[in-house]
């Protein structure tokens, strides 16, 4: 009986070490969200502009999952219409590996476009495998692109609305997410 109890014991005292491992190699890495805070630096408060840089929210008790491919470098995000691995297929958020962060690059994007200037949105999702627990991060960044006259105009404009006089060109938001991991398991063939 002793023997069980301090089994049980130093098991739920052993850590686990940052990941991923070599045994999870064509597994599913399940991370529970715990909570998120966003930040905005160097942007607008103009209220018109706050729904273009507000960045998003992540709920408590959702889900990032992702199976790390079999050559250790990659992973590929999931869509799981439930938390059974059989339910999930790749989506098209790749991740490069790199000691125990996985990053990737997403499209710039157009939030805005007016006249013959467009605001895009470069973003970079960052998951850091700390062990037990772990770090999402979304860094996001805002810039002009298109005709100068045109951009400047915008920027004016955002600027002329603003109580804290700053724009939109090189505002950056972000977001942390605190993780925990829940399983990591086969995915179902």
């Amino acid at each position: 009986m002793w023997f069980i109890l301090l089994g049980a014991l130093v098991g739920c005292l052993v850590e686990r070490a940052p990941g991923p491992h070599v045994e999870d190699r064509g597994k599913m890495t399940y991370w529970l969200v715990l909570d998120s805070e966003g930040s905005v630096t160097g942007c607008t408060d103009a209220q018109s502009w706050q729904s273009l840089i507000d960045p998003p929210a992540f709920d408590p008790y959702t889900f990032i999952i992702y199976q790390v491919e079999a050559d250790g470098q990659t992973a590929m995000g999931q869509d799981c219409a439930r938390l059974s691995p059989s339910t999930c297929t790749d989506n098209d958020q790749i991740f490069t590996v790199d000691g125990h962060v996985l990053t990737s690059d997403l499209p710039s994007q157009t939030v805005l476009q007016q006249g013959g200037c467009a605001l895009e949105m470069s973003a970079r999702w960052e998951i850091e495998d700390k062990g037990a627990t772990g770090l999402f991060t979304l860094p996001s960044t805002f810039s002009y692109t298109g005709a100068e006259d045109a951009c400047t105009a915008l920027e004016e404009q955002v600027r002329a609305e603003s109580p804290n006089g700053l724009g939109l060109d090189g505002c950056s938001t972000g977001i942390i997410v605190n993780l925990q991991l829940d399983r990591i398991v086969a995915k179902a063939e």
